[in-house]
C-alpha cells in the first residue's frame, strides 16, 4: 500500500470520527436545550418498544415487519427500503 493510500484512509477514518462527533454533539446540545422534548421522545420510543413487542410474530409479518425491526422504528431510524 502506497503513502498516499495510506493517508487517504486515515483521512477518511477521520472524517467519520469527526462528523460522528459533529452529530453527537448537535443532538446533545438539541437534548440540553429542550429536556422535556428528549424526555417525551424516550417515552414515546418506550411505548413504540413495548407496543410492537406485544405482537406475535405473525401480527408483525402480516403488515411487514420482523422483531429486528422494532428498535429502528423505536428510534425513529427506520426507512422501507425499495419493494
Amino acid at each position: 500500500m502506497t503513502s498516499h493510500a495510506i493517508r487517504h484512509i486515515e483521512a477518511a477514518a477521520l472524517h467519520r470520527c469527526a462528523a460522528f462527533l459533529h452529530v453527537l454533539a448537535d443532538r446533545a446540545g438539541a437534548a440540553a436545550n429542550h429536556p422535556g422534548t428528549w424526555l417525551e421522545s424516550r417515552r414515546r420510543a418506550r411505548e413504540v418498544r413495548r407496543d410492537l413487542s406485544a405482537l406475535s410474530d405473525r401480527e408483525l409479518r402480516d403488515i411487514g415487519l420482523t422483531r429486528f425491526h422494532i428498535e429502528s422504528i423505536a428510534t425513529g431510524r427506520f426507512r422501507r427500503g425499495p419493494h
